[in-house]
């Protein structure tokens, strides 16, 4: 019996979620702030889970559950198992529904609680603005 061999393409819209943190009273960018997505939809808490029980789990959820702010600011999640034409990793594919963000930075007071949304058939990548307080004293 010849056996059949298939090929299936999963032919996806990727989403993403990315955006800036810069000082709020200032609004010059924060290079080095960590940005984390603090809960998600539930196939997004169980990947998490996955990564986090792997060898190299915590590697992994860098850019997946959490960001850094580069020199201009911007940041994005990025999927570090897949890698681009060039070799970088590529924008999470982001399951559809609600996250809660945080943004923190040394100097800064910490910000929680910044909801973004994915709605279904949304391939749109999803922009949110973190501004930070500098801390008194």
């Amino acid at each position: 019996m010849k056996r059949e061999k298939r090929l299936i393409l999963g032919i996806g819209r990727r989403a993403a979620i990315a955006g800036t943190v810069v000082d709020g009273g200032t609004e010059k960018p924060v290079a080095g702030a960590t940005v984390e997505i603090k809960k998600g939809p539930k196939a997004f808490e169980a990947k998490r889970q996955v990564l986090a029980a792997l060898p190299d789990g915590e590697r992994l959820l860098e850019g997946f559950a959490r960001a850094r702010s580069r020199f201009d600011g911007g940041f994005v999640f990025v999927d570090r198992r897949r890698k681009g034409e060039d070799g970088t990793p590529v924008s999470l594919d982001l399951p559809v529904g609600r996250y809660v963000l945080a943004a923190s930075a040394d100097g800064y007071l910490p910000i929680a609680n910044q909801a973004v949304g994915r709605a279904e058939g949304d391939a749109r990548t999803q922009y949110i603005s973190f501004r930070l307080t500098k801390k008194q004293g």
